[in-house]
């Protein structure tokens, strides 16, 4: 063998943190204005993290940050910008909002740092002619909430990172904030030279839309070798209008040195995240179901004898400001007309429920392991190779994500000259249970409907009892669903699923024709295929539906660059990049839905269409030349 195995670094580590925020423990938020020193003007853009946490934010135009769902302790707070000494505070949070005035002095020292710039081109930092930043890949690496863009919070300098709500959504990086009222506001992500397909892909049904994620998950995080962020459009010019919101540009590791040693890093890390109790409306509970004060009489089903009546809570009404409640009077209320329930034909004591829309949400968990390999072979040659997997189970029932992430890289020297590179990354993710959006989304539900009276620990057994919608919002007749569904019945039964895979990879070949003047070409691909379901049963609401939708997407990157270096003279040297670029893009999707609901129950199938559909295609071809 032309080597051996001489050193294994294994870091396995269990972090479990709170992502998202306890219900339960006491949390405040942390703001205040970050100036300079020596005129007292606000700095904006100035970063304010916390690393323990891995929470943070950057300062406003009036010098302003707030930095919230702290829980209660002591933390050291790290405020930092470029030009200025970085501070590093205490602060104890003991309060529901911790005010932090600080200043911060200018600094004199040299920029002498190196950067990876557009297409891989190398800068001295000092010589650039526009911003750019580095982050640590080790930072990068600790992060565990399944995004990489998320790890760039509170550390780049003017870069507002958002991310949606809900399991595997979205993350939003916008640099300097808005320039676009219609257009796209985000930064361009660079992978080793191949621009991301980096939109916010989501499938829009009857009953709601789903977020699915953008491509910022298939990174993985623990083959980061460097992040550069360009901000502007002079910054990343080579990209095109694609980048005039700026870049984010990522280099992965590339293996060892020549004669160096094989290096295996194994990690193992997890995570678990829990709701955030302040997004939950405060409930009154004194008035029970209802939009009057008083009950309704309706003929009693039990005995059917003509003429015999019970009092009934108003199971019609999605609102809670019917009778007071009162624990010494008895009324029947949802589930005393379900046969299969423990209080069928019962009434019931009016109270307020013991377990509320908050029981709904469970525990989070994260799980991430990952394999590094780096090494050499001989003297010309390296490799890379990582495996990543990530899984992820949501707060909300039946939600999780599968994510799988494995990306190899070498490169051979054939001579003093020309040295060959190729890189290939393969990322497939499973999700399930993903969280409706918008007004259809379940927070949006719980903020405006609902009865103060139902409990959902009794929906939930419901539920798994009988595999049947049996819901606290029936019709008057009690024949079927009126507005609300079993939530229960809503994540088990009408649930969305998702399939995506993504593959990214370049060939690149580099011929140093003088030792001041070099030829680079490059091909490179980044393609998506996506899949995904949505169902609604029969017995929901609504009418029953399955709907499918599949979307290809592919661009092709060719890159031709002529590099040169050259010292005239001691003081005068000259340097740049001549090249072009051929870009083509092909988007095919097709999407298709049953049409007037479903023949049989529970079979998802556009067979099982009551009436006949039909199957929209979409199609998009784009080609771009470039030169540079």
């Amino acid at each position: 063998m032309f080597y051996k195995l001489t050193r294994v670094i294994i870091s396995v580590g269990f972090i479990f943190t709170v992502l998202i925020g306890n219900a339960m423990a006491q949390s405040g938020t942390i703001k205040g204005t970050i100036t300079n020193k020596k005129t007292s003007k606000a700095i904006i853009g100035a970063n304010v993290y916390i690393k323990s946490l891995n929470k943070g934010a950057v300062t406003d135009e009036n010098g302003d940050f707030t930095i919230k769902n702290v829980p209660y302790g002591t933390y050291t707070l790290k405020i930092s910008y470029i030009g200025y000494k970085p501070k590093k505070i205490k602060v104890t949070v003991n309060k529901k909002s911790i005010t932090v005035e600080q200043s911060l002095s200018s600094s004199i020292s040299k920029l002498g740092n190196v950067v990876v710039t557009a297409y891989g081109v190398k800068e001295q930092e000092n010589q650039l002619t526009y911003s750019a930043q580095k982050v640590n890949p080790e930072d990068v690496a600790s992060n565990s909430t399944g995004n990489v863009l998320n790890s760039l919070s509170g550390r780049v300098a003017g870069l507002q990172v958002k991310q949606a709500s809900g399991i595997g959504s979205s993350v939003s990086t916008i640099l300097r904030g808005y320039s676009s009222i219609t257009g796209s506001n985000q930064a361009l992500i660079v992978v080793d030279g191949v621009p991301y397909i980096n939109n916010y892909p989501s499938v829009n049904t009857d009953y709601g839309s789903f977020d699915l994620g953008n491509s910022g998950v298939d990174i993985n995080s623990n083959n980061i070798k460097s992040i550069t962020v360009l901000k502007g459009p002079a910054a990343a010019a080579l990209y095109g209008s694609r980048a005039s919101n700026g870049a984010i540009l990522i280099q992965t590791k590339k293996g060892a040195p020549a004669g160096e040693r094989v290096h295996v890093t194994v990690k193992s890390s997890g995570g678990i995240s829990l709701l955030d109790g302040s997004t939950i409306p405060k409930y009154q509970h004194k008035y029970g179901a209802g939009y009057v004060n008083s009950f309704q009489k309706i003929a009693n089903p039990f005995t059917k004898v003509p003429g015999d009546s019970i009092i009934a809570a108003r199971y019609q009404a999605d609102a809670s400001w019917g009778p007071a409640f009162d624990p010494n009077k008895k009324v029947y209320q949802w589930d005393a007309f379900y046969k299969d329930s423990p209080n069928y034909g019962k009434p019931t004591p009016w109270v307020a429920a013991k377990h509320g829309p908050r029981y709904f949400f469970g525990t989070g968990v994260n799980l991430d392991n990952s394999l590094n390999i780096n090494g050499a072979i001989g003297d010309s040659s390296y490799y890379s190779l990582g495996y990543n997997q990530k899984n992820q189970w949501g707060i909300l029932p039946n939600s999780r994500i599968k994510n799988y992430k494995l990306n190899f890289k070498t490169g051979y020297h054939v001579n003093k000259k020309l040295t060959v590179t190729t890189s290939a990354n393969f990322t497939k993710v499973n999700g399930i249970g993903r969280p409706r959006r918008g007004y259809d989304s379940y927070m949006s539900v719980i903020r405006q409907f609902g009865e103060t009276n139902v409990d959902y620990k009794a929906q939930k057994e419901a539920y798994f009892r009988s595999k049947q919608n049996e819901s606290w919002n029936m019709t008057a007749d009690r024949t079927g669903v009126l507005y609300d569904n079993n939530p229960y019945w809503d994540r088990y039964q009408n649930y969305e699923s998702d399939e995506r895979k993504h593959f990214t990879g370049y060939a690149k070949a580099k011929y140093d024709i003088l030792s001041w003047l070099s030829l680079t070409a490059r091909t490179a691909i980044d393609y998506n295929n996506q899949f995904v379901e949505n169902r609604v049963n029969v017995g929901s609401a609504y009418t029953s539906q399955y709907t499918r939708d599949r979307t290809q997407t592919s661009e092709f990157n060719t890159d031709f660059l002529l590099n040169y270096n050259k010292q005239i003279t001691e003081r005068l040297s000259v340097d740049g990049v001549v090249g072009a670029n051929f870009r083509r893009r092909h988007i095919t999707g097709i999407n298709a839905s049953t049409n007037g609901g479903l023949s049989i129950p529970g079979l998802y199938s556009l067979a099982n269409s009551v009436s006949s559909i039909t199957y929209p295609r979409s199609l998009s071809d784009k080609a771009d030349l470039t030169y540079y």
